[in-house]
């Protein structure tokens, strides 16, 4: 992570080193103190560079970028990179960044001549960039916490409602009054004086989209998943490994990765007894692959702590039973772990963007082996538009009542108004896009940071790199039509030209027992037995309220003595120490026992809530608060 400072002053100065004293003790500056400086983590991850100081530029990256088919595995050729990167960034006309550029990335570019700061953000959006400002100081950075810190700034109501109510929020608008976000694709210019110059946005969608069967888009595709898998691999060597699900996304990667998968560590989370588990650990000993798994058992709900400090490292708290997998991981001397999920763009998610209809009629397509149709419906873009502006501003109020926020109804409506603009801006004209274009654009651009929150940084120790969740993948995946990529159809494809026989053969834990390329009515045959043997196992544990054991057909996580721990821990207790919002509503739902609900199942909204609570608490007193939340009166 950085944090940058264009004409600071010395509070902001003294701010800045107590926030990353406390939290990078190993943490590093660049610049000067007096024109602009920017502080930045050690270094995670697989770049041997992530700032550049020269005569005419500043440069600091989070996440990673190459140019081309270069791989920056020296110093040297990294600072090279990120010359170029930053020259074309400031640069008049720069943006959008030329196609040889690619990674997943945030940057920030000082031209020292020109006297012009850049902050650009990659169209796939995971790395987040902020930026605030207080009279000439223009602060920025990559995440929300430290900005409004060093800044002093108060809560966004109408940003905390939409973060709890949504698990994200709309637009540019934060936790923060006064602190705004770069919207995915987009790169804002600020003069020496830290007025705003312009702002352009890459948007990676195709007017005219390309007609193509899944295998013919498989294998246009195929050659530059190789290449990206291999670019990280090449980058990190032994220091690099993989989060490894039994599932067909990391199982891409894996195939992906070719030969470099042979004696690349892997991890899995989870009960070492799982069916889920077995089949992770068999795709590992068909490839060579080394393989470990972090047992979650008893440590499926983090500590206080241990959630607090990673709800500051990387403004996520979701999927916190991966962290006693860092733990592994980072005792092993991997520093990086690629992972599969994230392939939002080569697929569709179904169940977000269409009614129980028409998946059942688009799944009966597929299973005859048509090609599904998907027409824009009875409703057109302007009144979905118009439905989506009413049900979130009607959700966010209600939880902001709920949870005792001070924000009138009102408030909330004119806010959400505004914030759903800035998205419009990003997704082209309503009137010209199919409706079912506008709601995958939609959901690309919004849950982004919900699907992105896999703990980019776990614990401070290992970082989290979504492998095909780059500019590159995103753009071509886009190119090809949203029918060709639903119901799985371009994943099954890219299955068979990535994965070697031995890895295609084993199941995976949604169909079991038939291998992941058989004839597409075998496996949707096995998925129907398998979910109505599953939801009657269910009906029965919820009949003799947990008495029964067995919750699915194959074993699976157990999910209710984790919840009553949970139950026995903070979670089951009033936990708010911000003093924004009462967590009482919170509290009697984060440990609900899994015999209600269908596992597995995590509380992110929950979750996310503990989060925001602790990024307001921390804005507010300063990170020092890590050291002494279970001591902090709570509301």
């Amino acid at each position: 992570m950085f944090l940058g400072a264009l004409n600071p002053t010395a509070e902001i100065v003294d701010r800045s080193n107590s926030w990353f004293r406390a939290l990078w003790p190993n943490h590093g500056r660049i610049g000067d103190p007096k024109a602009l400086v920017i502080w930045h983590s050690a270094d995670l991850g697989l770049l041997p560079a992530h700032q550049l100081l020269t005569d005419d530029l500043v440069v600091a990256i989070d996440g990673y970028v190459w140019r081309g088919d270069e791989i920056s595995a020296d110093a040297s050729e990294a600072r090279r990179t990120l010359d170029r990167l930053g020259g074309e960034v400031v640069s008049d006309g720069g943006w959008p960044l030329p196609s040889s550029w690619d990674g997943s990335y945030s940057c920030a570019a000082h031209d020292r001549r020109r006297r012009v700061l850049a902050l650009g953000v990659d169209p796939v959006g995971l790395r987040r960039l902020f930026h605030g400002r207080s009279g000439r100081t223009l602060v920025f950075g990559t995440t929300q916490a430290a900005c409004a810190f060093a800044l002093g700034l108060e809560p966004d109501l109408c940003g905390v409602a939409q973060w709890l109510a949504s698990c994200y929020i709309l637009g540019r608008r934060t936790l923060f009054t006064g602190l705004h976000e770069i919207l995915p694709g987009e790169r804002a210019r600020f003069s020496a004086e830290g007025e705003p110059i312009d702002s352009l946005i890459e948007r990676p969608w195709h007017r005219n989209v390309r007609r193509l069967s899944a295998e013919s888009a498989a294998r246009e595709l195929e050659p530059l998943l190789r290449r990206q898998a291999e670019r990280y691999a090449a980058s990190g060597g032994s220091a690099i490994g993989l989060a490894l699900s039994a599932g067909l996304d990391s199982r891409l990667v894996l195939g992906a990765l070719g030969n470099r998968a042979r004696g690349m560590h892997t991890y899995t989370y989870g009960d070492p007894g799982e069916y889920e588990v077995r089949l992770a650990r068999r795709c590992a000993e068909v490839v060579g692959a080394t393989w470990r798994v972090g047992d979650a058992v008893g440590r499926f709900f983090p500590s206080e702590d241990t959630l607090r400090r990673q709800a500051l490292l990387a403004e996520a708290a979701a999927y916190p039973f991966w962290l006693p997998t860092g733990e592994q991981a980072f005792g092993d001397g991997v520093t990086s772990l690629l992972m599969g999920d994230i392939t939002n763009c080569l697929q569709v998610r179904i169940k977000p963007l269409w009614g129980r209809r028409e998946r059942v009629a688009l799944r009966l397509a597929s299973l005859l082996g048509r090609r599904p149709r998907l027409a824009d419906g009875p409703a057109a873009a302007e009144d979905w538009w118009r439905a989506t502006e009413a049900r979130h501003a009607r959700d966010a109020a209600y939880l902001a009542g709920r949870l005792g926020l001070d924000v009138t109804t009102e408030e909330i409506e004119r806010g959400v108004a505004h914030d759903l603009t800035e998205v419009a801006s990003m997704l082209g004209s309503l009137s010209e896009t199919p409706l079912y274009q506008l709601l995958e654009r939609f959901y690309l651009a919004t849950e982004r940071e919900f699907g992105g929150s896999q703990a980019l940084v776990l614990n401070g120790q290992v970082e989290i790199i979504p492998a095909f969740a780059t500019r590159g993948v995103m753009t071509a995946a886009l190119d090809v039509e949203l029918e060709t990529r639903a119901w799985r159809r371009l994943l099954d494809a890219l299955a068979r030209r990535l994965l070697d026989k031995p890895l295609r053969r084993v199941p995976t834990p949604t169909i079991p027992l038939v291998g992941v390329t058989s004839p597409k009515l075998l496996q949707e045959a096995v998925w129907l037995i398998r979910w109505s043997c599953d939801a009657a196992l269910q009906k029965l544990v919820r009949k003799t309220r947990g008495l029964t054991r067995r919750e699915r057909l194959f074993a699976t996580f157990r999910l209710q003595p984790e919840y009553e721990r949970a139950a026995a821990d903070f979670y089951g207790q009033p936990w708010a120490v911000s003093g924004i919002f009462s967590s009482d509503y919170y509290s009697g739902r984060v440990h609900r026992t899994a015999r209600w609900i269908k596992p597995p199942v995590m509380p992110n909204n929950e979750l996310r809530a503990i989060c925001a609570d602790t990024i307001l608490a921390a804005a507010r007193r300063g990170p020092s608060v890590l050291k002494n939340f279970s001591q902090l009166e709570r509301r």
